[in-house]
C-alpha cells in the first residue's frame, strides 16, 4: 500500500499499488536492489521489455484479478473483459462513450487520475514526478515563464494503474 496525504483532511489514504512486491524489492534498502532500480527500471528499454511482455497472450489470465482487487468498473467497457487478448489491450481499452460525460460550462480533466489542486502554485515549492523532484522552473524550462506563472493556480494529475490509459472523446 502507498499512502496519501489528503491535504484538505490531513490524513493519509492507503492506496493499493499494482505490483507491489516488486516495487517493495526494487526500492529496497541494500546497495544492490538500488542500482538495479537505477540501472534497470529507469532505462527505457525496461519500459519496453515489460510492455512486450504485457502484450502476450498467457497475460490476459490477470485481468478479472486486476479488475476485482482495483474495483474497475467493467461496466464501462466497450468491450467485455474476456475479448481481451492481453493485459496490455484490457490496460489500453476503450470505454463506452456514455462512460465519460463532458459537462457543459464546467472545467474538465483531460484523464482519469489522482488530482491535487494548488490555489496558488508557490504552495508547490516542489512535487514529485515518476522518482524525481521537481519545481516550477524546471517543468517549464524557463525560470523567465515560472516567474509569470508565481501567484497562480495549478493542477497535477497521477494516473494510477487502475486508471483509464486512453484519451476519451
Amino acid at each position: 500500500m502507498m499512502k496519501i496525504l489528503d491535504r484538505k483532511s490531513k490524513t493519509f489514504i492507503e492506496e493499493k499499488i499494482y505490483g507491489q512486491k516488486a516495487v517493495e524489492w526494487i526500492h529496497g534498502a541494500s546497495p544492490w536492489q538500488r542500482l538495479v532500480c537505477t540501472l534497470a527500471c529507469r532505462a527505457p528499454v525496461f519500459s519496453w521489455v515489460y510492455g512486450a511482455w504485457q502484450k502476450l497472450p498467457h497475460t490476459k489470465a490477470k485481468i478479472a484479478s486486476f479488475i476485482r482487487d482495483y474495483e474497475v468498473d467493467a461496466g464501462e467497457f466497450a468491450s467485455s473483459p474476456d475479448q481481451f487478448g492481453s493485459f496490455n489491450e484490457f490496460f489500453i481499452r476503450r470505454l463506452k462513450k456514455e462512460a465519460r460525460p463532458i459537462a457543459g460550462g464546467s472545467a474538465c480533466m483531460p484523464a482519469d487520475g489522482r488530482y491535487t489542486f494548488f490555489e496558488n502554485v508557490d504552495e508547490a515549492s516542489s512535487f514529485w514526478i515518476k522518482g524525481s523532484k521537481w519545481d516550477l522552473k524546471r517543468l517549464l524550462g524557463s525560470r523567465e515563464l515560472a516567474e509569470r506563472f508565481c501567484g497562480g493556480s495549478a493542477v497535477l494529475a497521477r494516473l494510477a494503474p487502475p486508471d483509464y490509459h486512453r484519451f476519451h472523446f
